[in-house]
């Protein structure tokens, strides 16, 4: 026989905090025990593969609902016009640490149950007062110093002149960004800093309907029988949120009831081989008081007939 001791490692979780982790190994050796069957090997292998896959799914599960919720989420629109607000806190997003963001925590006002999308688009650019045109933005020219031959200047503008261009085209994102919120513009580049520009909005409906509109939590509703969690081969969903979490728990409960079963059945058996082993090798009271009885009633007729046969000796000899 070994023997055997425990063994404590501590390892650091991504949050900071740190979790211990119980190990047994043998004594003189002090080599890891692996136990190849019995409750003690039952216990390691729950502890470190059936405990652990079912956590990876109740993860994998968490993650993909913060983030197919957030997606639909950040579209929405709150109770204050304001956009891109998510729902979870996507910093977090395992089945043990999951929670709402910062915004909602503040004030359910922040809920986008109203529809997104691109509800505002900016038409039409007004020139401003004074009859101001401009076009591209002015090029420079600089001289490079290694060039060998003169440099001549050619249609040379003296005094000073009006100059003007073709209307150019302003591209949003590249030569400016709106607000559609707040109804404001920002221009990207410098050289329009000088010239004061006014813009005009023409809105379109794009599905918000003003107070009321819960069009987006319906969406996110949606998403309970929308195809979201495990992808075949060619990346297309094939579950939902509820099928994949039933599978899960379906596979979990199979499991249970197998253990279960066969725990059943070994107790059985050892109940039998221990109840054949005692009918073999045990000792009955029973058993044994009877036999008792049975020699005492044996020898008593023994020594009767030992006595029968004396006196008739007696009898004999004396005639």
């Amino acid at each position: 026989h070994q023997k055997l001791e425990t063994t404590t490692s501590v390892f650091a979780l991504p949050d900071g905090t740190s979790v211990g982790q119980i190990g047994i190994r043998v004594a003189e050796t002090r080599n890891e025990f692996k136990p190849i069957s019995g409750q003690i090997k039952g216990l390691i292998e729950s502890r470190d593969v059936i405990i652990p896959k079912y956590q990876e799914k109740l993860d994998t599960l968490a993650r993909s609902l913060v983030e197919k919720v957030n997606q639909l989420h950040t579209t929405g629109y709150n109770l204050n016009g304001y956009t891109g607000i998510e729902f979870f806190d996507s910093r977090t997003t395992g089945a043990s640490d999951i929670q709402l963001s910062s915004s909602i925590l503040t004030s359910v006002h922040n809920i986008a149950a109203a529809s997104g999308g691109e509800l505002h688009t900016a038409t039409q650019n007004v020139l401003a007062a004074g009859g101001h045109n401009f076009g591209a933005a002015p090029q420079q020219l600089f001289r490079d110093p290694t060039w060998a031959a003169p440099v001549e200047a050619r249609n040379v503008v003296k005094g000073t002149a009006i100059v003007s261009s073709p209307d150019a085209v302003l591209t949003e994102g590249t030569d400016y960004v709106i607000d559609y919120i707040h109804g404001t513009i920002q221009m990207l580049h410098a050289g329009y800093d000088s010239v004061d520009l006014r813009v005009d909005f023409q809105y379109r409906s794009g599905g918000f309907q003003g107070p009321g509109d819960n069009t987006n939590s319906v969406a996110i509703a949606k998403l309970r029988s929308d195809m979201t969690m495990e992808q075949d081969l060619h990346g297309n969903y094939t579950s939902t949120f509820t099928s994949f979490y039933s599978a899960f728990i379906g596979e979990l409960g199979l499991n249970r009831n197998e253990a279960s079963a066969s725990l059943e059945t070994r107790q059985f058996l050892i109940e039998q081989y221990e109840s054949h082993q005692d009918a073999i090798a045990g000792v009955s009271l029973d058993e044994e008081m009877g036999n008792l009885i049975k020699y005492q009633h044996t020898y008593q007729a023994s020594a009767r007939l030992i006595t029968t046969i004396d006196q008739m000796l007696d009898v004999l000899l004396n005639m």
